[in-house]
Formats: structure tokens, C-alpha cells, sequence
């Protein structure tokens, strides 16, 4: 981490590791990059951007279709800009906007007809999804403001879109 008069800058690494037993070990590293500018003690610009690997999970493993092995690692990009005011030490107020781009990822199973079930499981009308990439980007405009010692009023509005890629196509995901 780095501070310059207005400006604030950290990178990092993020190294993680997978040990299934009777299946090789697999090490991954992520960097991480962040910075703010303050324009001045009210206003901060700020941006993010890391690579993130995620494992699968032991809730994860597609039951359903017999999963022998483990999948490799899902890989995400996740890029960050924002926007926040601070007029006063009980007001703060935030406009951001986010992008995820999947490059690698995981088969799943998905429920056509229904996206809010129970037992999702057993619905006939579950399918394996197995997007090329998927990706993820909107906008969050959010308030926070104390009112007393004891009461906080919170608020946000949030624009997303979320698609999973195939050939030729993009399909908004449920």
C-alpha cells in the first residue's frame, strides 16, 4: 500500500490452494490492484480491478450427473469504478459501477421453468448449462445516513445484468 497527498494506491496477491485427495493439487494466484484519489476530503473517485479463482465447493459437484472429479478452478475478472461523496461525517453517498467477465466456468444446472423452487432438484425441468463465459456488469447508486448514535437509514437502487456466453450467443441468466 502507497499514499501519496490525494492519491492512494494497493496491489496484492491472493495465492490459493486445493488438496482433493485422490486428485492432484492445484495452487492458483490472483493479483489484486486498488486506487483512490481524493478530490478533495468530501469527493474520491476510486477503481478496482483483481482476478479472482474460485474452487469448487463441496455443495458444488453436479450430484446429478455422477461427478467423478473435480473441475478446475473458475477464473473472473472483476473491474470496479466509483464515485463517492461525503458532505458530512453522518452522510455518505455512492455511485458505482461494476464488471465480472467469467472466462472459465463450471457446468451447472438450471431450472427452465421455474427459477424459485424448494427442491430444484426435483423439477422436471432442470438442464445442465455449460456457458463458454459468463459476465456480470451494473450500476449501484446507494445512500447512508446517520440519524442518531443509535439509528441508520440505508438505501440503494441497483441496475445488473447478468449472461451466460455460448457460440454465438449471449442467454441472461434466471
Amino acid at each position: 500500500r502507497r499514499r501519496w497527498a490525494s492519491l492512494e494506491a494497493e496491489a496484492g496477491i491472493r495465492v490459493d490452494g486445493q488438496n482433493y485427495r485422490g486428485f492432484a493439487a492445484r495452487t492458483q494466484w490472483s493479483p489484486r490492484f486498488n486506487a483512490r484519489y481524493d478530490f478533495s476530503p468530501s469527493w474520491q473517485f476510486y477503481g478496482s480491478w483483481g482476478r479472482f479463482d474460485q474452487a469448487q465447493r463441496v455443495y458444488e459437484w453436479r450430484l446429478e450427473e455422477t461427478q467423478a472429479a473435480p473441475d478446475k478452478t473458475e477464473l473472473a475478472v472483476h473491474t470496479i469504478v466509483g464515485l463517492n461523496y461525503e458532505p458530512s461525517a453522518a452522510t455518505r453517498w455512492r455511485l458505482e459501477a461494476y464488471r465480472k467477465r467469467w472466462a472459465q466456468v463450471r457446468p451447472y444446472f438450471d431450472n427452465t421453468l421455474d427459477a424459485l423452487s424448494l427442491l430444484p432438484d426435483l423439477e422436471p425441468d432442470r438442464l445442465r448449462v455449460a456457458p463458454t463465459h459468463s459476465e456480470s456488469d451494473g450500476i449501484e447508486f446507494s445512500v447512508h445516513r446517520a440519524l442518531s448514535p443509535q439509528l441508520t437509514a440505508t438505501g440503494s437502487y441497483t441496475w445488473s445484468r447478468a449472461a451466460d456466453e455460448f457460440a454465438n450467443t449471449d442467454v441472461l441468466r434466471s
